[in-house]
């Protein structure tokens, strides 16, 4: 028998890190512009109503993916010119967040 109390609060804890891994990942697929938050949920296996209890809005979402880079980053202790794009450029072209992570930190 589990403690339920425990596994909900460790899921709990999980959905947020789902959702900005899945964001990271769907937005290298579609770009910014074309992903929405109901991509993203689908993505991190959530419903799209529970994204909006960890952020309110696509942005805050972003804001999530582009501040866990930089945390990375910030661990791997490496000059941010060898740090790699905080996502990269998508092939289909669409627009995507493409600040090197010096960038990122200039504008913070």
């Amino acid at each position: 028998m589990t403690n339920s109390t425990t596994t909900r609060s460790k899921a709990l804890g999980g959905k947020r890190e789902r959702l900005i891994t899945a964001a990271c990942e769907t937005v290298y697929q579609q770009g910014i512009e074309k992903t929405t938050i109901a991509d993203i949920a689908a993505a991190a296996d959530i419903p799209v109503g529970n994204v909006y209890y960890y952020f309110k809005a696509k942005d805050d979402i972003i804001q999530a993916v582009i501040e866990s880079h930089l945390r990375e980053a910030d661990a791997l202790s490496l000059p941010a010119a060898v740090v790699r794009p905080v996502c990269a450029m998508p092939a289909n072209g669409s627009a995507a967040v493409v600040r090197p992570v010096s960038a990122a930190r200039a504008a913070g």
